[in-house]
């Protein structure tokens, strides 16, 4: 019953996007900043910093981030080139209506493979990285989605200007 109620609910946000070109468009936009973030730490050489044997600075709520470390700096650059190209696919998949479900299970997978990068280390942490986390999961999960965008970018203003404040 949980389990078919859940269905339900993804069936219904997959949906609400495939109906709405402007939907399909903004979740492409959405998979393009997955695409930025693989540039920016392919360009900035975070490879060396998240590869296994280098010094760890750890998030202070996983502190044993080391321990996630596996692989070694050539790897983690193709792990980080394989976010760009997987997210470069999903942002062209989001415009035509019949491959919006396999859109959005990809840019879940952009998510879980961008957010294991960011636990190997706390340097990888930057605002634009929370706001595109933010975005992709009100994207995902929030019904209304026109409702919801347009929240968004207002909060991230609001969220701006008050960070600026302090």
């Amino acid at each position: 019953m949980l389990a078919r109620a859940i269905s339900r609910f993804f069936t219904a946000q997959i949906e609400e996007i495939r109906d709405d070109k402007v939907l399909r468009i903004f979740g492409a936009c959405v998979a393009a900043t997955y695409v930025l973030s693989a540039v920016y730490w392919l360009d900035k050489g975070d490879a060396a910093m998240v590869a296994s044997g280098a010094d760890a600075i750890c998030w202070p709520f996983l502190e044993g981030c080391r321990a996630l470390r596996w692989m070694s700096e050539s790897l983690a650059r193709t792990y980080m080139a394989g976010l760009g190209v997987l997210a470069a696919v999903t942002a062209v998949l989001f415009v035509p209506k019949k491959t919006v479900r396999i859109a959005n299970w990809l840019l879940i997978a952009c998510i879980v493979v961008k957010a294991y990068w960011m636990a190997l280390d706390y340097r990888t942490r930057l605002n634009q990285h929370y706001m595109a986390f933010f975005a992709s999961t009100a994207f995902l999960l929030l019904p209304s989605k026109r409702d919801a965008v347009r929240l968004t970018i207002a909060l991230f203003y609001f969220w701006a200007g008050a960070i600026k404040l302090n």
